[in-house]
């Protein structure tokens, strides 16, 4: 899947790593989540964004189930909004 034009523009030379700020559009963006190293992607809501450590998390929801939890923006695909 590929990733949003943003996500791509953030990583790029001018911009070498997520942050937070480059992160916010994905406030209410849905994605895939890689869990147990890739072997398997779980649907998820992206809740909040913050800035750990010069990287970028993310505060995901599964869209069917429950709980939440703070993960790597390095491990959720997401998906491009719809036009």
């Amino acid at each position: 899947m590929p990733l949003p034009e943003w996500v791509r523009e953030a990583r790029s030379a001018q911009a070498p790593m997520l942050t937070a700020l480059t992160m916010l559009p994905a406030v209410r963006a849905q994605g895939l989540l890689s869990v147990e190293g890739g072997r398997w992607r779980v649907r998820v809501y992206v809740l909040d964004v913050r800035q750990r450590w010069g990287a970028a998390d993310l505060l995901v929801a599964p869209v069917a189930g429950e709980g939440q939890a703070w993960v790597s923006a390095e491990r959720v695909a997401l998906e491009a909004p719809a036009t």
